[in-house]
């Protein structure tokens, strides 16, 4: 049986949301700079926080009622932001192929591994039904030593296919389904794991980065950042089970509001940040001003526009677009 949702833990998983969405847009304004290697992995289980709580919201016990709306909710803002982004960049070369493949735009790699994994959600809650349940880890588990392998032997498996293909994924998702439905029992003192999950995160991404394999030095999905990921995941699950405390400081209140409506609104600056960032770059020179003014702009400008598009469009059109 799945484990109720309080609304303390659904706002939990806003914030958790909120921090990951901020992490996402931390990570693309440094893309390329000469600390990214450092500071990238912090962001990293960015994506894996989001495909986590997506497997552990997703009801396996009545898939069919909203099979097809739930994948429909995602692959229709994401043909659309498809075809803005073409448009926005002029690239209209094999545009078919690129919408197939999740190209369009770098970071729409994450829709098209949701729709995946969410088309073989049928698959994932038979398997948690039976005896070796525990095999759904499994292509997550094959994928990432051949790929790790393969990458010591000096080969190159580049975007988008080191990212947009669903046994990268799949480990955070299924444990996600397996939390929910009671398979997995998380310890409450999962904590402790996350120093030592970020070292062998740093670990290996210095360990690519001395081999000047820049791709997998700041990648999300290599083998030590996607255990990092899991342990992040579980932390945020420990801790949205717990009561908020009854007196709160003024300064985490108010932290805790912006965090869960950057949550709420996470997956409409999800699917913009990336045009903002560009036409931020292209027409103005705020980027000479430094990250400390950067930062908040991008963040600012992202969570306003999807306000303002929440406050002009209705529901029944903002959802399909996914300011919803």
């Amino acid at each position: 049986m799945a484990e109720e949702i309080s609304s303390y833990t659904s706002e939990k998983i806003y914030i958790s949301k909120g921090y990951a969405i901020i992490a996402v847009i931390f990570s693309h304004i440094l893309y390329q700079t000469s600390v990214e290697v450092y500071l990238r992995e912090l962001c990293n289980p960015c994506v894996g926080i989001f495909f986590f709580w997506a497997g552990y919201l997703a009801d396996t016990n009545h898939i069919w009622e909203k099979y097809g709306r739930r994948i429909l909710r995602v692959l229709i803002p994401y043909v659309i932001w498809s075809v803005i982004y073409t448009l926005w960049s002029g690239d209209y070369l094999e545009f078919g192929i690129k919408l197939l493949t999740g190209r369009c735009c770098a970071t729409f790699y994450f829709m098209f591994v949701y729709v995946q994994l969410m088309l073989l959600l049928p698959l994932w809650a038979w398997l948690l039904q039976q005896k070796y349940w525990w095999i759904g880890f499994f292509p997550t588990v094959i994928w990432f030593v051949v790929i790790t392998t393969y990458s010591l032997l000096g080969n190159y498996l580049m975007y988008p296919w080191n990212v947009n293909l669903f046994p990268v994924w799949l480990a955070v998702f299924y444990l996600g389904i397996c939390v929910r439905y009671g398979k997995v029992k998380v310890p409450k003192k999962i904590y402790y794991a996350l120093p030592a999950g970020l070292f062998l995160e740093y670990a290996e991404s210095l360990y690519w980065h001395a081999r000047g394999r820049e791709d997998l030095a700041t990648s999300p999905a290599k083998s030590a950042t996607m255990f990092f990921a899991i342990l992040v995941c579980l932390g945020f699950y420990v801790w949205s089970k717990k009561d908020w405390p009854e007196e709160m400081n003024p300064a985490i209140m108010t932290l805790r509001k912006i965090l869960c409506l950057f949550g709420e609104c996470s997956f409409g600056i999800y699917l913009i940040h990336t045009l903002v960032i560009t036409a931020l770059s292209k027409y103005t020179n705020l980027w000479e001003l430094g990250y400390g003014a950067v930062i908040p702009v991008v963040l600012g400008l992202n969570l306003i526009l999807v306000l303002a598009l929440r406050k002009l469009l209705p529901r029944s059109v903002g959802k399909w677009i996914g300011v919803y």
